[in-house]
């Protein structure tokens, strides 16, 4: 079988899968006494929160504020002093796990406003993300770095070698991703990290709140669902929580790949 034939029946698969995950997902949380609205939990709103959903809406959003207008939130909704919260963000998370001199890969930055305090840790960072836009920004924003590196993607993580990455960063973005397509990119990441390597993601995490999951463009996830997509790609979850996310809902998980 030729590669292009298998390339195909990859895409295939990954689209049916998409199909039956999402509509599980939902359909299960029918059952939980924190259910969604009969229109939320109607399947044939779904597949939602796809790549090509997320392509159309970051490449035309408005990036004048760098995503800042975000960090802001932790007062809307959680009543913290924005800048306060982002330095603990920064502190107990990012600091924890991730060290110097080291090689980072992150996910969706953006305009960067992640990616300029990740630079200063990384000997070799890679920028990831599905919106041309967004890299263009960062292009522009950290052109007087010579260690970073930039890749358009489509949902995969095939242009990155095997082994070769110490930490993964995440923040705000797989909020806005589907039960599929998190089950990709874990796979994916399950390759291409090192041994001992961690991976930081902040996703959804619950069902309720239904007006801030809509204002947010929250997709379908809870803590259980991604700990256990973590557990079926061979990686072992360290911690999670949400104390330290700017949405109540949302959460933060830890995870590493083991020897």
């Amino acid at each position: 079988m030729n590669k292009l034939l298998l390339l195909l029946l990859d895409r295939l698969r990954n689209q049916l899968l998409t199909k039956i995950v999402d509509r599980f997902v939902i359909l299960s949380a029918k059952y939980n006494p924190l259910n969604l609205s009969n229109r939320e939990m109607n399947p044939c709103n779904l597949p939602s929160h796809t790549i090509s959903q997320n392509k159309k809406l970051w490449n035309n959003y408005d990036w004048s504020r760098s995503g800042e207008e975000w960090t802001f939130h932790a007062k809307l909704y959680k009543g913290l002093d924005p800048e306060a919260w982002k330095r603990s963000l920064i502190n107990e998370v990012m600091l924890k796990y991730i060290k110097k001199g080291s090689t980072i890969l992150e996910i969706g930055p953006g305009a960067g406003r992640w990616t300029e305090i990740l630079v200063s840790l990384a000997d070799n960072l890679i920028l990831v993300d599905i919106s041309k836009k967004c890299l263009d920004l960062c292009k522009e924003k950290f052109k007087n770095y010579n260690n970073i590196r930039y890749f358009l993607t489509e949902g995969q993580l095939d242009f990155i070698q095997d082994n070769s990455i110490d930490y993964i960063w995440s923040y705000d973005v797989f909020v806005h991703i589907n039960p599929t397509d998190i089950r990709t990119y874990l796979r994916d990441i399950r390759r291409i990290l090192k041994p001992h390597g961690y991976g930081i993601i902040h996703h959804s995490g619950q069902y309720d709140n239904n007006k801030t999951r809509e204002r947010g463009f929250r997709s379908y996830m809870t803590s259980e669902l991604f700990a256990s997509l973590v557990t079926e790609n061979g990686m072992k979850m360290v911690e999670q929580g949400s104390k330290l996310v700017h949405i109540p809902g949302d959460v933060i998980s830890v995870f590493s790949k083991p020897e």
